[in-house]
């Protein structure tokens, strides 16, 4: 069996978010989550190396942006590595993370050891 090479704790949420790719906002879902990308269903206009902005909607009124650059791209998946974001999407992303993981405490930790390498 491979051994994990990810840093991050992914965890499987199923979000309907946007992505704003060459002037078009594309719907997609996603499989799952990190605070580092994302992996979601594809789309014709995806392809790697492009840049692009996610588009969380939580509810009404709640909603955060995520600078992307799109690293893999099928017609039926894609997966994200997500560049740049505000204090307000930190939060919501290691929310949605801390609370969809087995181990909320472990997604600190890694953030921890992030900072300082």
């Amino acid at each position: 069996m491979a051994r994990e090479r990810r840093r991050h704790t992914r965890v499987p949420v199923t979000f309907d978010v946007w992505i704003r790719i060459k002037r078009k906002k594309i719907p997609v879902t996603t499989h799952n989550v990190s605070m580092r990308g994302m992996r979601c269903s594809g789309h014709a206009l995806f392809a790697a190396d492009s840049v692009c902005t996610v588009e969380f909607v939580l509810a009404a009124g709640i909603r955060f942006h995520v600078s992307a650059t799109i690293v893999r791209a099928s017609a039926t998946e894609a997966a994200l590595h997500f560049t740049a974001m505000d204090e307000d999407a930190f939060y919501h992303l290691k929310r949605i993370v801390q609370l969809n993981a087995p181990n909320a405490d472990k997604i600190d930790r890694e953030l921890a050891t992030r900072k300082k390498a």
